[in-house]
Formats: structure tokens, sequence, C-alpha cells
């Protein structure tokens, strides 16, 4: 070992004691586990020196991390214990709706990257485990389930084994078929993307080919994840990474161990939806100087070093996305409820949305009408809607009569908003009929001639208008097909 790395290795060691120095004397076991933390990513810099017998420590090397490790848990068991304390008693995680009400956001996560210490989640998954020992397995389930929303939002990565656990409670209270619904959400959640799929092809074959080096892309703005292993060259073997290439001066490169390192969860991208991929570095193109280069920034502490320009770039990139992705719900949900209205470009939604055009406006008031009133599974339609009866005679006679005495003021109503007159009362007639079956009955009580039904339709008139129209139906005592009792245009009226 040259004079020059004799320095370097001084320093580096300084460098640690000062580290876990600061650590022993800091007031805040967060700060502490953070500076412990970071001296021993160092001492793995060491480790190589320390087995070739360059340097000796004293104490040996493995009783020195191993000090560091003991400190790092006992800073863990005081966080753990203080978050208890603050944080216990805002949590309900003894009934179904304490569990339901809690929010799953950005903000709900105040732990560290790599620590659930701090976590909502955590909390979570110990009390699924205390409720399955006291056989309530409804709380457990309900306890897993919302941890797997909060893993599903958390920077950290977790493995397909952390989630499926709510799939195995599911079994085991013989909840088989919404344990086969989870489990296919969970398998959807783990497919593979495009760039794990590249990724691990250009691995393997990086592999084949004999080539154990690997570089990762940057990219700008990036996450505070992808920061800290961007732009590194990885070894994929133990011997690339402990000394296998050479420096100018003969001395052994270190390079990060790819799966100990960015990818030490198992999969073959950094995080879930990562667009950081790796290509095969082949060492032979480069002189030693360079390799020596490369070997010294892949081996800098794995730490977030944007600048703070860089961090509210990726804020503000990630505000795009959010928005576009919330925009592209809203318009899949219009499109399933709403076909016939909705835009068929997504383009076209967000350039009318932009605007707050009307058509945007009464897009968004049909659809709170329909999830009002629209039947599915829950809410059914009249029964034998197929075949009402007394529509005709109800709507000439009265609704649409301008010279009844009661229904003359809903016929003045229909033909100003919709353009409905006795005229076209057929007409007013078929799209009563054919929004029957998309329009849930509301049970109204029972007068003593039989039951009545409430039945609010979205009516589109000779005038191009759309208005809602309540209708109110009865089954005669003895009949089972419905009868229309009334029918106007309800106050409540559309943009």
């Amino acid at each position: 070992m040259d004079e020059q790395e004799q320095k370097k290795i001084f320093a580096l060691a300084e460098k640690i004691n000062s580290l876990v120095e600061k650590a022993d004397n800091s007031d805040s076991y967060l700060e502490a586990r953070e500076l412990f933390t970071r001296a021993l990513a160092l001492c793995t810099t060491l480790k190589p020196y320390c087995k070739s017998g360059d340097i000796t420590l004293r104490p040996s090397y493995s009783e020195y991390t191993c000090g560091i490790q003991k400190s790092i848990d006992l800073c863990n068991q005081k966080l753990e214990v203080e978050h208890a304390q603050h944080s216990e008693p805002t949590l309900d995680l003894e009934t179904i709706e304490g569990i339901n009400s809690i929010p799953v956001t950005k903000t709900t996560f105040q732990g560290e990257l790599g620590s659930d210490y701090y976590t909502v989640q955590y909390k979570l998954q110990r009390k699924a485990t205390e409720h399955k020992r006291n056989n309530r397995m409804d709380l457990a389930i309900a306890c897993l389930r919302k941890a797997n929303e909060f893993m599903s939002q958390s920077k950290i990565q977790y493995s397909k084994k952390d989630y499926m656990r709510l799939v195995e409670y599911l079994k085991k209270d013989s909840q088989f078929g919404l344990a086969r619904k989870e489990q296919t959400k969970i398998e959807a959640l783990f497919a593979k993307t495009l760039v794990e799929t590249s990724n691990e092809k250009r691995l393997n074959q990086g592999k084949s080919w004999g080539y154990d080096l690997v570089r990762c892309t940057t990219h700008h703005p990036t996450c505070e994840v992808c920061a800290q292993y961007q732009g590194r060259v990885y070894a994929l073997t133990r011997e690339a990474a402990n000394g296998k290439y050479k420096g100018p001066n003969g001395e052994g490169l270190q390079f990060p161990l790819l799966y100990e390192t960015a990818l030490s969860h198992g999969r073959e991208a950094i995080h879930q939806n990562c667009r950081h991929s790796f290509s095969i570095l082949p060492a032979s193109v480069f002189s030693r100087k360079e390799l020596s280069e490369l070997s010294r920034n892949s081996m800098q502490p794995f730490e977030d070093t944007r600048s703070d320009a860089e961090r509210k770039a990726y804020a503000q990139e990630q505000a795009v996305k959010r928005q576009r992705n919330a925009d592209l719900h809203e318009w899949r949900k219009y499109r399933a409820l709403l076909p016939e209205d909705a835009p068929t470009t997504f383009a076209g939604f967000r350039r009318m949305k932009k605007a707050n055009s009307v058509r945007y406006q009464r897009l968004q008031w049909d659809a709170r009408f329909f999830r009002k009133y629209g039947s599915n599974a829950e809410h059914s339609p009249l029964n034998n809607f197929e075949t009402p009866r007394g529509i005709s005679d109800k709507l000439t006679a009265y609704s649409l009569n301008s010279e009844h005495e009661y229904g003359k003021h809903k016929a003045v109503v229909f033909q100003g908003a919709l353009g409905y007159n006795q005229g076209n009362a057929g007409q007013l007639e078929e799209a009563i009929k054919a929004g029957l079956n998309r329009y849930r009955a509301i049970p109204i009580g029972d007068d003593g001639y039989g039951p009545k039904f409430n039945v609010m339709l979205l009516v589109d008139g000779p005038n191009g208008k759309r208005q809602p129209v309540k209708t109110t139906w009865i089954y005669d005592n003895g009949l089972d097909t419905p009868r229309m009792v009334t029918c106007y245009v309800e106050k409540n009226k559309r943009a």
C-alpha cells in the first residue's frame, strides 16, 4: 500500500471515528442512528484492508462494526418507545371503523427511509399479530389490508411476502373468494415492468458473456431513493467488488456489490416503477486511471446528495404526474358511467377540464346524479320495469296537460325545460321507459293501495337539453307490474 493510499485510509478511519463520536454525544436518537449508520457504511471500505493486514483496528474490525450495529439497534429501540408514547393515543386499532379511518397519505410517513419504526404500517402489522392471537381475525385482516395500502405508497421497497400476509389471514378465516381477489391484486403489483424485464435481460446477458461490472443510468430530476444509487458502477460478483480490477499503481479497486446495495431487495429495479436501468460496463475499454475514478465515485456513501433546486424540480414533476393520473382516473370513471357523453380521448377530456367548459360541468353533474340515483348491484331498478303501466295516460292527461287544474304547472316546466308537450308525449314516454333500467327504485312506503317507489331519471328533450325528471310508481295490490303515479321535472336543475 503506497503512501497516498495510506493517507486516504487514515482519513477515512478518522471520519468514521468522528461520526461515532458525534453520535455518542448527540441528544437525538434519530440523529445518532443516522450518524452510526453512515459510520457503519464507511466501515465496509476498510474491510479489505483489515483482512489483508494492511491496517489493524483495536478492537478488531468485527468487534468494532458489531459495536456500531448494537448502537443502531439501541437507537431503534429508543425511537420505537418514543413513538409509541407519542402516537399510540391517536390510532384506534381496536375497531374496524377506527382502522379503516386511518388516512393513507404521504404525510403519514414520518420515518426515515429503510426504517419501519416511525410508520403506521409497522404498528398495523404488529397489531394484526396480536388480534390473530386473540382470535379477532376481522380486526387482524382489517389491519393488514390497511398496512398493504401504506406499503404501496411507501418509498421503502417491500417484498411480495409482506403483502401476501393478508392473503394468508383471509384463507385462515375461510374467506377464499376475497383471498383470490387480493392475491390477484398483489400479483399485478409485482408484475415486472418493462424496465425490470430489460434490466434482467441485460444483467443475465452480461454474466453469460463474462462481464461483471454494470453502470446505472442517471436521470434528473430524480427521487431521494434513486439519488443514492444512480450514476455508479456496480459489481456482479464479489471478486469484481474486491480488488479484481487494478488502479494506476496496481492497487485493488473496490466497487459496490449490486445485489447488496441498489438491488438488495431482489427485484431488477431500484424501486417500483423506477426508470433507472443498468447497462454492461466492459472494463477492458477503460484505462486503469479511468477505472480508479469510477471506483472512487461509486464507493461514495449512499446518501441523497440532491440540491434544493433538484428536490423542488422533482416535487414539481411528481405533482404534474399525480395530476395527470388523477385526470386519467376521472376520465375512465366518466367513460364507464357515461360512455355516450364522456370524450372519446383522454387529451380531449383534459382540454375540456382545463377550460372548465359547460360540457365538463354538465359531465360532472351527470356523473354525480348517476352515482346517487343509478342502479347497480346494491340498488336494483323497478321490478318488471319492462312492462310499466299508465305512462301515456298520466303524461297526456296530467303532466303535459296545460289545462289540468294541478298538472298545468308541470306542463309549463316540461315545455320550458325540455320541450315536451302533449304533441310529443310519445317521445317522453319512450325516454322514461328507456331509463327505468338504468336508475334505481327508491321505496317511499305503502299507503294501503300498494308499495310506492320513486325513480329519478336524466331525460333528454327535443330542445337539446337534459334535465332530471322525478317519477313515482305504485304496485297496485294484487299486481306485480308498476303503474306511473306522477311525473315532473325536478327542481334541482342541471347546469
